[in-house]
């Protein structure tokens, strides 16, 4: 009840930037820098000279006094700044805020952070494969035994399914239910990318058509731990993705994106180069469902309000 309470200024400010059409977070490369060789949107941005943390703290201000309540602060690899206390301070500003890593380096316990950590595949040649890192996986397992130890530490999965391990929804799941180093595991399919050299992870329709089969065979067994709502799964279908445009989507109306300079990113993070026509980012999926324009789903909305900070403890990710 205190919880719910204290979400309603939030709630509220929400509810009225929605009817404003304004957006109600944003994405934000806090490094335009990564260690990690896949070939990601990321890859095929053009490389600009990043904020110093004092501009970067004012931006995040900047935005929180213009009414944002979230942030999902990406890259590049965000922990590039492991070493100095910005991403501490960013989470600072804002009501809720999401780190989105590759895991590549130590995790840190950052008041009113959930993080997102990027796992492409069920075992560590699969990964690994995929990032262009040996031993990433067993990294990304090491940094979440520690963090867990240390304390509370809301964490979950993010999976890319693309055509390297879109038959390894199960075995994913399976690993880190047993392992109980995540909250939860939410599912994107591979978002083709102009210039991104990514052909070899693109999807073929009946690849698409079999991963949203065992994704919602996998939602009766695995319930709330997979966050992905039935909803969400069915607008995977290649049928419901080549629909999607710049102009109907959710995510590009009510979620800005900027680059490490602070300038605004066409569209949205995948920037103008991405397809929306393949498009199946978790995030976008999760909007769509929620009272939107686009009717309403309760199942997706009590997922978004989940895996939306603030935390006290990472019990309110495992009541599903």
């Amino acid at each position: 009840m205190r919880q719910a309470l204290a979400d309603i200024p939030n709630l509220l400010r929400v509810g009225t930037r929605v009817m404003r059409g304004k957006p109600i977070g944003f994405s934000f490369n806090v490094a335009d820098r990564c260690p990690v060789n896949c070939k990601c949107y990321w890859r095929a941005m053009e490389r600009v000279s990043e904020l110093s943390p004092d501009e970067m703290v004012a931006f995040f201000e900047q935005k929180a006094r213009e009414g944002y309540i979230h942030v999902n602060m990406v890259g590049g690899e965000p922990y590039v700044h492991l070493k100095s206390d910005l991403l501490e301070r960013l989470a600072a500003t804002m009501p809720s805020v999401w780190i989105t890593t590759s895991g590549v380096t130590p995790l840190k316990h950052i008041p009113n952070v959930l993080h997102f950590i990027s796992i492409d595949g069920a075992d560590a040649e699969t990964h690994d494969r995929v990032r262009g890192f040996p031993g990433l996986y067993d990294r990304i397992v090491g940094h979440l035994s520690d963090a867990r130890a240390k304390g509370p530490f809301p964490a979950c999965l993010h999976v890319t399914l693309n055509s390297q391990n879109y038959r390894q929804v199960r075995q994913v799941l399976e690993v880190w239910r047993v392992n109980g180093l995540v909250d939860g595991v939410a599912f994107s399919t591979h978002t083709p990318i102009h210039g991104a050299d990514d052909d070899w992870l693109r999807l073929f329709d009946e690849q698409s058509e079999s991963l949203v089969e065992d994704l919602l065979q996998c939602k009766q067994e695995f319930g709330g731990f997979l966050l992905n709502t039935p909803a969400m799964i069915h607008r995977l279908l290649p049928e419901n993705m080549r629909k999607q445009t710049p102009d109907n989507c959710p995510t590009a109306r009510f979620v800005d994106s900027f680059h490490a300079d602070g300038s605004k990113i066409e569209q949205c993070i995948f920037t103008e180069k991405g397809d929306c026509s393949g498009c199946g980012c978790a995030v976008n999926t999760a909007l769509e469902s929620i009272p939107l324009g686009w009717g309403f789903d309760l199942q997706s909305a009590k997922m978004l309000r989940k895996i939306l900070p603030p935390y006290e403890q990472s019990r309110f990710l495992q009541q599903s």
